[in-house]
């Protein structure tokens, strides 16, 4: 066996370990509302797969790129020891094996697994299993989580969905992803009433529209590029703004 085979079936191993570890975080997180579920013991072992996946290619990691990954992790503990928020360090531990992993197949799971877990939510609200019946109010606005902790982390989810689609889709998916697209905007208006995910997936929808080889060749702008690499942060603070403009 030559050495690119031996890299591709390390590539897809590592892939496959953090595909499950990922898979495991994303379940933690969004289905942290469900009694049912031992959340602290799937949190574990999604951290353990996440640590191994690493592991697994640690002697490709150059002097300073370990150094970096010890800093980071530093980071996350103290963070957890003062905070007890464990976000952080799960945070870190899952981006820093990315770089050793297939993007695309990862990609392809999160948003099966989020399409998955979205309906699984609200199926088993509307069926009274997730007893979680907090009602959020926002200037006399009734928000809805339907099962997830909140209703931003709802419209976060859909919007990742619909990200997520994009990245994978084919041309002759466009007008499957425009109807999603509209049909995720009307229901986060009216049930989420989450401003930064609106804005982020009509300026998503807009651009997939008018995708094509100039608007490619305008990405790589790079003022431009900086936007759409930061696009959700700066929705995100203009949908605060939009608070006290409007």
């Amino acid at each position: 066996m030559n050495n690119k085979s031996m890299n591709i079936n390390r590539m897809k191993i590592v892939t496959m370990l953090y595909s499950l570890g990922y898979s495991l975080i994303i379940i933690s997180k969004l289905c942290d509302k469900v009694d049912f579920l031992p959340i602290k013991i799937i949190k574990i072992i999604s951290i353990i797969m996440l640590f191994v996946s690493f592991l697994f290619e640690i002697k490709r990691y150059s002097i300073r790129e370990l150094i970096i990954v010890m800093f980071l992790f530093i980071v996350g503990i103290l963070t957890y020891y003062y905070s007890k928020s464990d976000l952080i360090f799960i945070l870190f531990l899952t981006f820093i094996p990315l770089k050793y992993v297939n993007t695309r197949s990862v990609i392809n799971v999160d948003m099966i697994l989020k399409i998955g877990i979205t309906i699984f939510l609200l199926l088993f609200y509307i069926l009274g299993y997730i007893h979680y019946d907090i009602l959020f109010e926002r200037d006399g606005k009734i928000r809805y989580a339907f099962g997830f902790s909140h209703p931003n982390i709802l419209a976060f989810t859909l919007m990742c969905i619909e990200t997520d689609f994009l990245f994978l889709r084919k041309e002759n998916t466009r007008w499957f992803y425009s109807i999603s697209a509209i049909f995720f905007i009307i229901f986060i208006y009216l049930f989420t009433d989450s401003r930064a995910s609106i804005l982020y997936m009509i300026y998503i929808y807009i651009l997939c529209i008018f995708y094509n080889k100039t608007t490619y060749k305008m990405l790589n702008i790079k003022i431009i590029k900086f936007f759409v690499v930061n696009s959700f942060i700066i929705f995100t603070i203009l949908s605060i703004s939009l608070r006290y403009i409007i």
